[in-house]
């Protein structure tokens, strides 16, 4: 069995065993700028047979995650992309990577390996701001096979990929926004099965552009500003008038 059927082989029986889970969390802020947290899990006894397939030295990019620091830090490299922290970690029978990153502007992650598949869209549309990521989906054959969907959704059903984002403003209800949105009105997730996930999906979120909300009404504002004044122009009278006795 050539090296590349043994790491498929590997990788389906980690699917079969549902043993392998994605998060992304990122935080932007309202110029595009943001920081960004991955963190992936795979089961233990899998975890050395999956660092077999890199060791290789044979088809690395079609390792779904990466292990080694470098490898992860070269797959993330492009300008406006800092790698911030890496860090690998065994819980129970599970081995946890948690990736942080920062960014000048998100789509500035687009130019990395890591997400050429998943790339991001920020733009402004309206007056909102707009963001999406986008998973592109496998390419189908010509032919259907409803039974292979059908094992597919069995092997990879405890499988998935959850998204969340934090957004610097509140977000606008569907259909503006497609994921759920959560009591805070700036946190959206969206949460896939691996099956649907790998069919593509779009992730949208939209929030208001434009100045900052204040905490109180313009006129109450004018109004303390006007008591303000005259309590000056008092003052000053009053001091005038002890000066000349």
């Amino acid at each position: 069995m050539s090296k590349r059927k043994l790491f498929l082989v590997l990788v389906l029986s980690l699917l079969i065993a549902g043993c392998i889970n994605y998060e992304e969390n990122v935080e932007l802020n309202k110029d595009g700028s943001g920081k960004m947290t991955m963190h992936y899990s795979i089961a233990q006894q899998l975890y050395s047979m999956m660092q077999m397939g890199q060791d290789s030295g044979e088809k690395k990019d079609e390792m779904p995650f990466k292990f080694k620091e470098s490898e992860i830090r070269a797959d993330l490299a492009a300008p406006g992309v800092t790698v911030d922290k890496i860090e690998s970690k065994a819980e129970g029978d599970q081995q946890h990577f948690f990736v942080n990153v920062s960014f000048k502007k998100i789509t500035d992650l687009n130019q990395t390996k890591s997400f050429s598949k998943m790339k991001f869209v920020w733009k402004e549309e309206d007056k909102k701001i707009v963001f999406q990521q986008i998973l592109e989906g496998e390419k189908k054959n010509a032919e259907s096979n409803p039974m292979g969907d059908q094992m597919a959704s069995a092997m990879l059903g405890n499988a998935k990929f959850v998204f969340k984002i934090q957004l610097p403003g509140k977000a606008l209800p569907a259909p503006d926004t497609n994921g759920a949105i959560q009591p805070d009105g700036k946190t959206v997730v969206w949460e896939y099965p691996l099956l649907e996930a790998s069919k593509g999906q779009t992730m949208t979120a939209k929030f208001e552009s434009g100045g900052f909300s204040l905490p109180v009404s313009l006129p109450v504002i004018a109004a303390i500003g006007g008591g303000l004044l005259i309590s000056i122009v008092a003052l000053f009278i009053i001091i005038k008038m002890a000066r000349k006795m």
